[in-house]
């Protein structure tokens, strides 16, 4: 049995939890969603099927619910163009989970500071983890989730590509921002006319591919093999943005299980919802608390956007 849902129907679900409602009365898109896969970590296939009637029970009896959502492809779309327009049904059923003192709803996103739109934002109640859950906003009264702090790790690399930035003689070098576990610069791209076949792009992802080999070989304990890293230019500015990043710890999963600590409730009711690789640390962080997660993934039917919903 393969169920599909509209963008909006794990949301307009959530909202439906703690409403007098049976489970056969929910339906989106016309479709009955009354029963659900339990899946394991990394396989959406072959599952057995069980009673949507157990989560609702679950959230219903808990004394605090958490409920951790990604943002594009899961509470708006992913389509070029229509990213942050205002979905009233997405609006209305956040508003009306965060209105229970009982729900804290985190929305994570790979979104930077104030990239999410302000529909979302304005939202009373709603707690914000935005740069992948590292730039984090709470509502009035509540402590900010402390963070793990890895500073010596982090000062290793800024060594390592300072040091490359200096023997490159690369002009414009700043850094942009800076956090727990990810360092950001911007430099200027073009480089001088006796240089002009390449760019300052070029020049640096050759040296720290160089680095990347020589910590490989090196088996390094940190450095280059601990770090991914992008590239990306804005349209109409001679600049180069290079985002470095730790692949233990920046991700999803680093603020849940910074808030998941915190918790001393032991009736606890918890759910993430994700649609994109970058979901999973979420996702398995519920899966090693026996909680519930949801996988949603993007089907191609007729021109439409729809979504597989799985239950774990």
């Amino acid at each position: 049995m393969r169920m599909f849902y509209s963008i909006n129907g794990i949301v307009f679900l959530f909202a439906q939890i703690y409403l007098p409602l049976n489970a056969s009365e929910v339906v989106t898109d016309g479709q009955n969603i009354n029963r659900a896969r339990k899946v394991k970590p990394k396989d959406f296939n072959t599952v057995p099927i069980f009673d949507y009637q157990e989560i609702r029970e679950d959230y219903k009896s808990a004394k605090m619910r958490y409920i951790f959502l990604d943002f594009d492809g899961v509470l708006g779309p992913k389509r070029p163009g229509s990213r942050d327009r205002q979905d009233k049904t997405v609006v209305r059923a956040l508003r009306k989970l965060s209105a229970n003192p009982n729900n804290k709803v985190w929305i994570i996103t790979a979104r930077y500071w104030e990239g999410l739109p302000d529909f979302i934002r304005n939202i009373p109640g709603i707690h914000l983890g935005e740069k992948v859950g590292t730039q984090i906003h709470v509502p009035k009264n509540e402590k900010i989730p402390k963070l793990p702090i890895f500073q010596e790790k982090k000062t290793l690399m800024k060594g390592k590509i300072s040091k490359i930035f200096e023997e490159l003689n690369l002009e414009g070098v700043e850094i942009e921002d800076e956090g727990n576990y990810h360092l950001e610069y911007k430099l200027k791209n073009s480089l001088p006319t006796e240089q002009a076949n390449e760019s300052a792009k070029d020049k640096l992802l050759r040296a720290m591919q160089v680095e990347d080999e020589k910590s490989q070989k090196n088996k390094e304990k940190d450095g280059f093999r601990n770090y991914d890293w992008h590239f990306y230019q804005k349209p109409g500015e001679d600049m180069c943005h290079v985002l470095l990043s730790h692949f233990d710890h920046f991700h999803k999963g680093t603020l849940m299980g910074a808030v998941l600590q915190t918790i001393k409730e032991k009736s606890l009711f918890a759910v993430s919802v994700g649609d994109t690789k970058e979901d999973e640390p979420m996702h398995e962080l519920m899966q090693s608390n026996d909680k519930l997660s949801i996988q949603r993934k993007l089907v191609d039917v007729s021109t439409s956007d729809h979504i597989e919903s799985e239950f774990s």
